[in-house]
């Protein structure tokens, strides 16, 4: 009573107190609970009576079932021992043809229309040697290679007596295997497989049966369940700890039944039956019929108490939970862009009230961000794109046609075609990417080759290109044209000034999720203030007057791209020495694509 006086006194209820009332319940309910003690142990006194009971049944049972096991053995034995079956058996050959023969032998063991004959149904003979077996029965089983079948050699491990593989769920029956050999050479020749129905062995155990237990169990030597009343258990492990059953009688007691026991080792001297185990389980509660009158009252009251501590749990936990259930309602608005939706800042639960206040300045918050901020800085982004972009492509497309004239000049058109066609296969790559950055270091390769032709076309062996691609790079994605106009430097600035020949090599690597290209020539270099200017990015602001003032627009342009699209830290880098060469390196993200893997490209020209 102070707790719940000091709680009122309060701004709200925190969750501590909460939970505190809720433990409180359950220890209460559980305290209640522990006055069923009393009735169990009071119900004990009718356990061993039950005990002593069901012993003696399970034993008699034991008893029935080995005398009926016992009985079949002997009919089987019989039946193997027939002149008619050794007859078959000695004949190989003639096996296929003394079908009648061996059914009729059969059916003078087992009388038609009897109930061994019920209990039997199917009993096939594979003989040693024979392409054929002989089969009675409406169950036939066909084994592609019978004497190489696990039918086969489990007979073979009690070779003078049955063995009983078990319930087959797929039949419907019970397996058993008898191996037939020469009694004088002990040569195998041949193997019984028997199927019997599940009520051979069920008969024989409610024959016996004067209670009503709630299952029955014959086990073999494996815990096996080879019959039970229930066809859910058979041929699957027994459903409690067989460990348990290793007296040659006794019970067992597990949290709702009883398990009592009788094993075959007293009753049986014959392999596998001896190791065979009778059980029976009984509902505990079964038990204790004559006692249930008090029982019920315990329960009822017991009852009583756990529907009141489910009453009051419930109805606190739901306290909690609702206004939890609309902030995930919340987060789920948020999540589908809608940032307007708020939640109410009154609960009387403390850390409810500052879960909804906090969430709603994050939704103000958010919506602030992505309005003001991340919006414009996008759309910003998207302008200065298309601005880089359409001006790369005029800038290499005025230097090709350039080329293009020179050589119809020099050479009266010969081989122009040549240089038209590769012209035209750059501008329909630009054509066909449209408002698309982007395309694979592979279709990056492509455009050089055709910018490497007209290169020869105009220089013949005067420039060299060195390509030095690894496979698995080829299909990475990478920014369109941020490749070639290096390339493209290096031949306009560093090598058509050269006296002499001279070369330029494209090497590509990829390491740490890093894409880095080294473009190196020996050309004339660059020098100071030429370098500094090309490692500058222009502004996008200043594109239309750098580009009037005749600045390298392009290499400019692709270092604007790159901070765009990848940040401050990538971007390239340029060392040049007069008179000996220019080295670009450029670094971006690793992107790796989704088309298969070709041959490499590393050659020379």
């Amino acid at each position: 009573m102070k707790l719940i006086k000091n709680l009122k006194q309060k701004q709200g209820i925190s969750f501590q107190p909460l939970l505190i009332l809720c433990i409180s319940g359950l220890l209460s309910v559980t305290a209640l609970l522990l006055l069923a003690v009393p009735a169990r142990l009071y119900a004990s006194l009718y356990e061993e009576q039950a005990k002593g009971y069901c012993g003696n049944i399970v034993y008699q049972t034991s008893v029935g079932i080995s005398q009926a096991i016992t009985a079949f053995d002997v009919k089987i034995n019989r039946l193997a021992d027939a002149p008619v079956i050794r007859s078959i058996l000695s004949s190989p050959a003639a096996a296929a043809d003394m079908w009648y023969e061996y059914k009729t032998a059969v059916s003078d063991h087992f009388v038609p229309q009897t109930i061994d004959d019920y209990y039997l149904q199917e009993l096939d003979l594979y003989i040693k040697g024979a392409d054929t077996v002989l089969q009675y029965g409406s169950k036939p089983l066909h084994l592609p290679v019978p004497f190489e079948s696990s039918y086969y050699h489990h007979s073979l491990i009690y070779p003078v007596e049955m063995n009983w593989l078990g319930y087959n769920t797929a039949d419907d029956c019970i397996d058993i295997t008898k191996v037939l050999y020469d009694y004088s050479t002990y040569e195998v020749q041949g193997f019984f497989v028997i199927r019997l129905s599940k009520d051979f062995l069920l008969d024989k155990f409610e024959a016996f049966n004067t209670i009503d237990p709630e299952q029955l169990y014959i086990l073999d030597d494996k815990g096996t369940v080879l019959c039970s009343n229930s066809t859910a258990y058979l041929g699957q492990p027994f459903p409690y700890p067989y460990e348990q059953l290793a007296e040659e009688q006794g019970s067992v007691k597990t949290k709702d039944h009883m398990i009592v026991y009788s094993g075959f080792q007293n009753i049986s001297t014959d392999f596998p039956y001896r190791n065979w185990t009778a059980a029976i389980t009984l509902d505990q509660n079964k038990l204790l019929k004559d006692f249930r009158r008090i029982l019920y009252l315990f329960i009822g009251i017991t009852a009583g108490i756990i529907a009141a501590g489910v009453f009051i749990t419930v109805y606190l936990s739901r306290y909690v939970t609702h206004p939890i259930e609309h902030v995930v309602q919340a987060m789920n608005e948020v999540e589908h862009e809608n940032l307007q939706v708020r939640l109410a800042d009154t609960h009387q639960i403390r850390e409810i009230r500052s879960i909804n206040h906090g969430f709603n300045r994050m939704t103000i918050r958010l919506d602030t961000l992505i309005n003001t901020v991340y919006k414009t800085q996008l759309a910003q982004k998207e302008a200065q794109l298309k601005i880089l972009r359409s001006q790369i492509n005029p800038h290499f497309l005025f230097n090709t046609l350039q080329l293009i004239s020179w050589k119809a000049y020099e050479y009266e058109a010969y081989q122009v075609c040549e240089m038209i066609d590769s012209l035209s296969y750059m501008l329909q790559t630009d054509l066909e990417t449209g408002d698309d950055n982007w395309h694979t270091l592979r279709d990056e390769m492509e455009y050089i080759r055709h910018y490497e032709r007209i290169i020869h076309c105009k220089y013949e062996n005067k420039i060299t290109f060195n390509f030095q691609i690894p496979d698995e790079l080829l299909d990475c994605r990478i920014p369109k044209l941020i490749i070639q106009p290096f390339l493209e430097n290096s031949v306009s600035h560093g090598l058509a000034p050269k006296d002499g020949e001279g070369y330029v090599t494209l090497r590509v690597s990829g390491e740490e999720q890093v894409l880095t290209a080294v473009i190196a020539d020996d050309g004339v270099g660059m020098r100071g203030g030429l370098l500094a200017a090309l490692q500058d990015p222009v502004p996008p602001s200043r594109m239309e007057e750098a580009d009037a003032k005749g600045h390298h627009i392009a290499l400019s342009n692709i270092q604007n791209r790159i901070h765009i699209l990848y940040g401050e830290p990538y971007g390239f880098e340029i060392e040049s020495r007069l008179y000996e060469g220019t080295v670009v390196t450029l670094r971006i993200p690793l992107e790796k694509g989704d088309r298969p893997y070709v041959k490499s490209i590393d050659h020379r020209r």
